[in-house]
């Protein structure tokens, strides 16, 4: 192992001449890393925080080179230490290199300390980030800085996630509308249901993020129909937002969610929905959606496929509820009562005829 005192000492000279060439700063900067990549974990830290204190007399002087040995680095382990020493920064360049790093590694242990180094940058990390949504930037960089801003997600990000939510670009929609879902923020609301909206298939992914944010959202229930808009979308023609809907309502749990899912269950929908149905009726756990299950449970083909009588079944079969137990196994009784008949009865037959 390397001694520690292999990391270039600065401090004192850094001091006394604020103007060192750039050569200087980057032959300085260049031995430091080379120094972290030869050491384990424990001395990497050890030495990136010595680098962090050696850097800071330098003011705003080496970001220019730390930005370029961050693209150029393959190690994810100095990638992780340069984005660490690099946020210390509070300058454009060195934001929009981490932001850069942060939109298109795969690494999470990059994608956190990415996030983490954006958040300790603070406001003026979002104001720069936001700037790069700006229509007249390349698609590419507009993307990266909504997924910036994604990850960050404090309240400033609101303001700039809902410039693009109505974006041309789907991507650029689909990842604000996801953002903004994690926000109780009464701006956001609207952007919701207005995301409910399909005409083509590129709003499918959109439609199906805000569906499921609103399933969450029951804290609105009091001041905002949810259920109605919602019940539209169970009905829609493509299977995966009505499947979405259905959860979305079971995780609302109100008795007007009951009734929708129960009303959509009854009528000529996919069979994959109905599935979806039963299973939400069943995750609420009412009397209301036990008696609607209990119901459904009795129907025939086509309204209730004989496919969906198993899901029925174990839904019913499922209610941990003491009071709703006995009447979720009324309708599983009397359909064994019915099974266990007919089939005496056939083997009964069976020895007469023979």
């Amino acid at each position: 192992m390397l001694p520690m005192n292999s990391v270039p000492s600065t401090e004192h000279t850094a001091s006394q001449n604020l103007s060192m060439s750039g050569k200087s700063i980057s032959d300085t900067i260049d031995n430091a890393i080379t120094s972290l990549e030869a050491s384990d974990f424990h001395s990497q830290w050890e030495r990136a925080k010595q680098l962090s204190r050696q850097l800071a007399q330098w003011e705003e002087h080496p970001v220019p080179h730390l930005v370029d040995r961050l693209r150029t680095a393959s190690d994810p382990h100095t990638q992780w230490f340069l984005v660490r020493i690099l946020s210390q920064f509070d300058q454009i360049e060195a934001i929009e290199a981490i932001a850069q790093l942060l939109a298109t590694t795969q690494n999470e242990d990059l994608q956190i300390e990415g996030r983490k180094a954006l958040i300790r940058i603070g406001h003026s990390a979002i104001e720069t980030v936001s700037s790069l949504l700006n229509p007249d930037n390349p698609v590419e960089r507009r993307i990266m800085a909504v997924k910036v801003l994604a990850h960050i997600r404090r309240s400033a990000t609101i303001a700039p996630l809902l410039s693009v939510a109505d974006d041309d670009n789907t991507e650029i929609r689909a990842i604000a509308i996801e953002a903004l879902g994690s926000f109780h923020d009464p701006r956001v609301t609207p952007v919701l249901l207005a995301a409910l909206e399909t005409n083509t298939d590129a709003d499918t992914a959109i439609c199906i993020e805000a569906i499921r944010t609103l399933g969450r959202r029951s804290d609105l229930l009091p001041t905002i129909n949810l259920v109605d808009p919602l019940q539209q979308c169970l009905q829609h023609e493509h299977p995966q937002i009505a499947k979405e809907s259905a959860i979305a309502l079971g995780r609302l749990g109100t008795e007007a969610a009951v009734v929708a899912l129960s009303q959509t269950l009854m009528q000529p929908i996919a069979t994959s929905v109905k599935a979806a149905i039963v299973r939400s009726l069943g995750w609420i756990e009412s009397e209301s959606a036990i008696e609607s299950l209990a119901i459904a449970f009795e129907q025939s083909a086509p309204l209730i496929m004989t496919t969906i009588k198993p899901e029925i079944a174990r839904a019913l079969g499922q209610a941990h509820l003491p009071n709703l137990k006995s009447l979720a196994a009324k309708p599983l009784i009397a359909w064994l009562q019915r099974y266990t008949e007919s089939t005496d009865g056939f083997y009964i037959n069976s020895l007469t005829n023979s």
